[in-house]
């Protein structure tokens, strides 16, 4: 069996920002929220399960990335994906543009020959 690698730096960066940030805007999300003027229909289950836990998945890819998980950065590019398509709808083209350049360097770094050989050599460890 090989030994494990050790983290690379960038793995940390990213795991941490992760959990801090899933964090913050899970927290933040609960403050009371103002509804619009003519604001019709209930966003009960919106409001109060989906996007709480679409928040929390970002501090849990986050934590299990510095684990070593492979399963947690696959987690990670599938939230950035999400959060990508959202801001498609709500938000501006220089803000998607933005997210799209933000994904790529994350993504470069979750998939360098650096980190996958960390990811491996943990996943090993742990069969």
């Amino acid at each position: 069996m090989q030994p494990a690698q050790k983290r690379p730096l960038s793995l940390t960066i990213i795991g941490w920002l992760f959990i801090v940030f899933g964090l913050v805007s899970f927290i933040y999300g609960f403050r009371p929220q103002p509804r619009p003027a003519g604001h019709a229909g209930d966003s009960h289950f919106f409001d109060t399960w989906f996007v709480p836990v679409i928040r929390a998945l970002a501090s849990v890819s986050g934590l299990f990335i510095l684990f070593g998980l492979n399963w947690a950065r696959w987690l990670l590019v599938v939230w950035m994906v999400f959060h990508i398509g959202i801001s498609v709808l709500a938000h501006s083209l220089e803000a998607f543009l933005m997210h799209c350049i933000i994904f790529g360097a994350i993504g470069w770094f979750l998939f360098r020959p650096q980190a996958s050989a960390f990811f491996k050599s943990r996943n090993a460890k742990t069969l």
